[in-house]
């Protein structure tokens, strides 16, 4: 089984579903003392919650663009 990313607007994990998320987030940078947002990707895990919602298990994850399953565990790991 492949591991790429999905755009969360193609399809969406099961529910409390366990998986990687992309999702965006913000840099604060400070150039001649006016600060300014700047937009990046941050990757998380996360579980499904609610059509389009993730949660990291105590807050809502905003934002986030792709997911993808998670690896299998090692053999003899279970």
């Amino acid at each position: 089984m492949s591991r790429r990313w999905i755009k969360v607007g193609k399809s969406l994990p099961e529910w409390c579903e366990q998986v990687i998320v992309a999702r965006v987030a913000y840099d604060w940078s400070n150039k001649t003392h006016k600060y300014r947002r700047k937009k990046k990707l941050e990757v998380a895990v996360a579980t499904h919650w609610n059509d389009g919602r993730f949660t990291d298990g105590d807050h809502v994850v905003e934002e986030v663009v792709a997911w993808m399953r998670l690896p299998e565990p090692p053999e003899g790991a279970r």
